[in-house]
């Protein structure tokens, strides 16, 4: 895409952003991170990488930093996933705050579609995916309209069994352009 192109001024639009999380690194690097989310480890975003649509089209940023390009009314979903090769980690959002006095976004409310589905290859014909139920769980706020700002993600690291092996807290700056 140019970077002169502008982005779509539909306002039932809606933006979805990825929170990637480098689980391993966080791991090394806090070895007696707090194992509860009430009292999460501070740490800064040089773990996660931000994927959003942009003017520039998808915009990959690793500095907790999220650029997005939305028309105001727009429903913005901030989603996590663990970079893990075998899937032997998952990250969840445990919590999404921003000051009461943004001019950019609504305050963020967590939301669950029990009823979402994936596509899990068959073992003999992976050409031929099968459906299966999952849950999806995002974050998501309204956008009011340009402009800057920060909220406070916290995210739980969890094994394949659902334990907890940290739970960390940092910012996230955001811009919102039109």
């Amino acid at each position: 895409m140019s970077s002169t192109q502008s982005c779509s001024r539909d306002s039932a639009q809606i933006v979805d952003v990825l929170l990637a999380v480098d689980v391993l690194t966080l791991l090394a690097r806090y070895p007696g991170a707090s194992r509860d989310p009430g009292m999460p480890t501070p740490v800064d975003g040089e773990a996660s990488f931000v994927l959003a649509p942009s003017m520039q089209g998808i915009e990959a940023d690793r500095a907790g930093r999220l650029r997005v390009c939305a028309a105001a009314g727009a429903k913005l979903r901030l989603r996590a996933t663990a970079l893990a090769l075998r899937g032997e980690h998952a990250v969840l959002l445990s919590e999404v705050r921003q000051p009461q006095d943004s001019r950019s976004l609504s305050s963020p409310s967590s939301e669950v579609d029990a009823h979402a589905e994936i596509g899990v290859p068959q073992a003999q014909h992976p050409e031929r995916p099968l459906r299966r139920p999952a849950v999806d769980h995002f974050w998501q706020m309204s956008v009011l309209g340009q402009g800057r700002g920060e909220f406070r993600v916290g995210i739980m690291l969890t094994g394949r069994d659902g334990v907890p092996l940290g739970c960390f807290r940092f910012s996230l700056a955001y811009e919102i352009s039109e």
